[in-house]
């Protein structure tokens, strides 16, 4: 019995992502927007292979020093005491409040290499979970010292 020919699939395009915002610097706040943690970083699930999360990792934290820096635009690192969480997700469906903020662990840790300072001197302020369907991010703002 002849079996029928079969479709060639074409491969799905992926769209690309919408441009983030620009990071900025005013009076009292630095805002670093970044595009929302690899899925690898969440603390809960299975975990990854190391190296895998490894190369993860150091990618976050590279793109959190280069987008701090690209803010400060060579400008004198300011002194930051607090910072917060701003989420703008795609969906409804989102991390809860404990796994989005240790998933942020590596930008951070960029963040604070950028502004040599040491991140056990930043004291957590708040989390802010919002949609934003066309352009999700993360938004991490550092409350500075006057």
């Amino acid at each position: 019995m002849p079996t029928k020919p079969t479709a060639k699939r074409r491969p799905r395009m992926k769209r690309p992502l919408p441009p983030l915002p620009e990071s900025t610097w005013e009076k009292g706040a630095l805002t670093i927007v970044l595009r929302m943690p690899p899925r690898i970083l969440t603390p809960n699930g299975r975990p990854p292979h190391w190296a895998a999360k490894h190369r993860a990792t150091k990618e976050a934290r590279g793109k959190a020093k280069l987008a701090t820096l690209w803010a400060l635009r060579g400008a004198e690192p300011p002194r930051v005491l607090e910072y917060s969480l701003a989420y703008h997700w795609p969906t409804k469906r989102r991390l809860d409040d404990d796994n989005a903020i240790a998933s942020v662990k590596a930008y951070m840790d960029g963040i604070c290499e950028a502004l040599r300072i040491d991140d056990a001197t930043l004291k957590f302020r708040g989390l802010i979970h919002a949609a934003d369907k066309h352009s999700p991010r993360l938004e991490i703002i550092l409350h500075t010292h006057p």
